[in-house]
């Protein structure tokens, strides 16, 4: 299958001519029928769901979060509920709760000014065995 063709110059030792540019002399259909057997071979790989599985949030979860920290003081600003670092998924699950928990008027919700701080204050005590049945699937 293919050919090995020498473009190097006359009289030059061997590494010379190999550095020089051995061309491999394929037709256009036996290059066809390689890239077919290369791209017909079965993926040995492994899925990637079983190597990188990504964390799993739930807004039920992400309630609970915020209800142990509004445990322990009254007001947070919007930014400290969330996570240095997080995945953009604890991000918007975060986010989900905390907009469950202004539904349900749990929490009161104010920003001041035009791109200002949004403060965050629960309405009263939290309550230790408040469950939630959630509109949606987790």
């Amino acid at each position: 299958m293919g050919r090995y063709r020498n473009r190097g110059k006359t009289g030059e030792c061997e590494k010379d001519q190999l550095r020089a540019g051995l061309m491999l002399d394929f037709s256009l259909e036996e290059l066809a029928i390689a890239a077919r057997l290369i791209l017909s071979r079965e993926d040995e790989r492994a899925n990637l769901d079983d190597i990188v599985s990504s964390p799993r949030y739930t807004i039920r979860q992400k309630i609970q979060v915020i209800a142990s920290y509004f445990r322990m003081r009254n007001q947070a600003a919007f930014n400290e509920l969330f996570p240095k670092n997080a995945a953009r998924l604890e991000i918007v699950v975060t986010f989900l709760a905390l907009l469950e928990l202004i539904k349900r008027r749990i929490v009161f919700v104010q920003q001041d000014q035009l791109f200002g701080n949004i403060e965050i204050e629960a309405t009263g005590p939290w309550d230790e065995n408040l469950t939630f049945e959630l509109e949606f699937g987790e």
